[in-house]
């Protein structure tokens, strides 16, 4: 076992460039250290320089971020013997703890036949207990010939995504929605590219408009929230109202608004990059969907990537069919013999 230096870290990214798509994320995360994005990684090797298993893992333990929360090691290997070997070797993994691993390997007949059962095997010897998180699909794009370029949508401004933007997105982030996962959207609109869409003036103030009417027919049900929010508890019993509701009605409204995301410049559809590289946290307001601003990301975002020779690449998990198509159609392309496979290492509220 071996923690490679730094120079050596820019050995090994040429060297698994050669190993695509299953040594993808593994890649992402050494391009990125390469290129002093920060982090906090650090990549371990069965033997140097002929290595046939690396790991990218925590250095430190606990960082206040979704990385540090889910104690995720990405995971590259020729062979499963090399795997188990390295895994098996004491300091390499903490095996009383949680992890998250994340692999890419060939996957026939629904079976992954290196890595899951590497790690199945080890987590047997010692005990612990294992569980597949996630399957995903792999789609890459490898040059800008192979890229269907789109034409932004009509009506909308494409911009890089701004601080103030990370409660709005974690707000919506299927993995998200915490304190650590806020840091973690923190830090990828600080440190990696991304993109959002923005309404034009026109385009807001139609919006403005078509809110402006639903709000006339709801105040006409509901009370007013500067009301609500002066209304004692005395007063609440004597209009025959409980402070639940007029709470509960505060809080769905001011949820509501969060949500929109559609006030003053604030985008309706963002992409962002993880720190592995791969794009990921596509997403679009219901109320702004089927309109293209999905495909108009992906392309603007990925020709930029290119034009700066990173790795462009995403993971759609089996059953999402809609993105799976939208990423073909712009010339993103897969192996139906590999998939991601993210899984977990004891449970997530098992204590050391």
């Amino acid at each position: 076992m071996r923690v490679l230096s730094p120079g050596e870290i820019m050995e090994a990214e040429a060297m698994l460039k050669l190993h695509f798509p299953e040594s993808l994320k593994v890649y992402g995360c050494v391009f990125n250290i390469n290129r002093g994005k920060p982090h906090n990684l650090e990549v371990i090797v069965d033997s140097w320089p002929d290595f046939a298993a690396m790991l990218c893992r925590p250095k430190t333990k606990g960082a206040d971020d979704r990385e540090g929360d889910f104690n995720i090691h990405s995971i590259y290997s020729r062979d499963a013997h090399s795997l188990r070997t390295l895994l098996d070797t004491p300091g390499v993994m903490d095996w009383g703890a949680y992890a998250l691993l994340a692999v890419i390997d060939q996957w026939v007949e629904g079976v992954d036949r290196n890595h899951v059962g590497a790690v199945e095997c080890v987590a047997k010897q010692r005990g612990v207990h294992t569980h597949t998180q996630a399957i995903m699909r792999v789609l890459s794009l490898y040059s800008a010939t192979q890229l269907q370029a789109h034409d932004s949508a009509p009506g909308c401004r494409v911009q890089p995504l701004r601080p103030e933007h990370a409660p709005l997105i974690n707000s919506t982030w299927k993995y998200g929605g915490d304190a650590h996962s806020l840091n973690s959207v923190r830090s990828y609109i600080a440190h990696h590219p991304s993109l959002c869409v923005t309404l034009e003036e026109e385009e807001e103030e139609e919006e403005d408009e078509e809110e402006r009417e639903d709000e006339e027919e709801e105040e006409e049900e509901e009370v007013d929230e500067e009301e609500e929010e002066e209304v004692s508890e005395s007063t609440a019993k004597s209009r025959g109202l409980s402070q639940a509701p007029v709470a509960r009605k505060r809080r769905m409204k001011r949820r509501m608004r969060k949500r929109r995301g559609d006030r003053s410049g604030a985008p309706v559809a963002w992409l962002l990059l993880y720190q592995h590289c791969a794009l990921g946290l596509l997403y679009t307001m219901p109320r702004y969907r089927r309109r293209g601003y999905a495909r108009t990301l992906v392309s603007r975002l990925s020709q930029q990537l290119l034009g700066k020779g990173y790795p462009v690449y995403c993971f759609v998990e089996e059953g999402n069919d809609a993105s799976w198509r939208l990423f073909r159609s712009l010339g993103f392309r897969d192996k139906d013999s590999y998939r991601a496979v993210w899984f977990e290492v004891n449970s997530r509220d098992h204590k050391h």
